[in-house]
């Protein structure tokens, strides 16, 4: 589910895949103003919102493919702009150059 950590972070998260890779998806937030008390209010509400399917599932702007053993740290602009999740799937199909970011920093990309 995407997520942001938030300030108990310190504007930084790292992930870490031990065993096995992971692919983490990467989301722009997308802000959009919501008028809270009608038209004659003038309290505008800003919301934060994220792309969806036709199924309302969430299309991750970018995906990283973390190997067993690797660490990915999240800072300054990527931290506070982006929300991020682990898809609940038991199965990545799709990966290769044009869906995964990092694809050209991969070792053993044959597999």
């Amino acid at each position: 589910m995407p997520h942001e950590d938030g300030p108990a972070y310190a504007a930084v998260v790292a992930t870490v895949s031990l065993a096995g890779s992971i692919v983490l998806d990467l989301y722009e937030k997308r802000s959009r103003q919501e008028d809270v008390n009608g038209e004659d209010g003038k309290e505008d509400r800003t919301s934060e919102d994220i792309e969806r399917d036709e199924h309302g599932r969430p299309i991750p702007t970018w995906r990283i493919l973390q190997e067993p053993g690797s660490l990915l740290v999240t800072t300054s602009e990527a931290y506070e702009t982006l929300l991020h999740g682990i898809s609940p799937i038991t199965r990545d199909i799709g990966l290769g150059p044009n869906t995964v970011a990092n694809w050209e920093l991969l070792g053993g990309k044959e597999r």
